[in-house]
């Protein structure tokens, strides 16, 4: 179980901080209100509002 708990948390962390780098997300949201980042279903897509 503990193995299987740093191969799920460690790529987990790493696509949180890859969101916030690159603007998906801002640094205090949940990583779930992350959208899916397809080109062609958002094309104007502005950055979510801050909770």
């Amino acid at each position: 179980m503990p193995l299987a708990f740093i191969l799920i948390a460690g790529p987990l962390r790493m696509l949180r901080y890859v969101a916030v780098r690159h603007g998906l997300i801002h640094p205090h949201m949940h990583l779930w209100r992350m959208p899916i980042p397809i080109p062609d279903l958002y094309p104007d897509r502005k950055l979510p509002p801050r909770a």
